[in-house]
């Protein structure tokens, strides 16, 4: 029996899906994994290689048709390690993750499709789901909330107390608006509010040593 899993070992969601933004369908089409360039990518389950190259926006890609019929795409590698028409397993390696295409910091876009083309998109965790796959970190998170919640509610009162308002960020290579909402203000989600707090029309456009205003915990 074929395995499944998730596209990356390691790398937290940086951008969910149908996450409202600056992309060209107004939202998200599907996940982002933050994880450094040189990160191995593997396939999600078992399928056949069916685009392996540059695909513009998305950089060098890799399309992958799922042995259910189904297409998951991986997008913005550094380099590419498969070529169309092979097969693939669960798990192996189609490249390295990158920052090809546009893009403001390396990460892996992760889509799944009912059918190869850009409005084909579909949940990929919850398709990831239906194979066994547990969301990333899903467990983890979990318990780490029930066993530090004290620490948690500590940890934000003495951030609002600390800095209320006013508060600034310096964008760093690699940093997306999701990555910096969830680790400055604890939730990606609220990326609009940064974006809107300093006047940035497309989240996807920040540029490193840009200086952001952070709106208050």
């Amino acid at each position: 029996m074929s395995s499944w899993t998730m596209p990356v070992g390691k790398g937290r969601v940086t951008a969910k899906y149908k996450q409202p933004g600056g992309w060209a369908a107004g939202f998200h089409t599907g996940v982002d994994f933050g994880c450094p360039t040189g990160t191995p990518v593997n396939s999600v389950g078992p399928g056949t290689v069916v685009v392996a190259g540059d695909q513009g926006a998305y950089g060098n890609c890799v399309v992958v048709q799922m042995s259910d019929g189904r297409f998951t795409l991986y997008a913005h590698l550094s380099t590419i390690d498969v070529k169309a028409g092979q097969g693939v397993a669960g798990g192996q390696r189609l490249g390295l993750s990158g920052a090809t295409g546009n893009v403001t910091g390396p990460h892996l876009h992760f889509e799944a499709r009912t059918a190869n083309h850009y409005n084909g998109h579909t949940d990929p965790l919850a398709y990831l789901a239906s194979h066994g796959v547990a969301k990333a970190g899903g467990a983890k998170k979990s318990t780490a909330k029930k066993a530090t919640a004290k620490k948690t509610t500590a940890r934000k009162t003495t951030a609002k107390k600390a800095a209320p308002r006013g508060a600034t960020y310096t964008v760093k290579a690699g940093d997306t608006l999701g990555a910096i909402a969830q680790s400055k203000l604890g939730n990606a989600g609220r990326y609009p509010e940064i974006a809107k707090l300093n006047g940035i029309p497309n989240p996807d456009h920040i540029t490193v040593g840009q200086k952001l205003k952070l709106p208050p915990k």
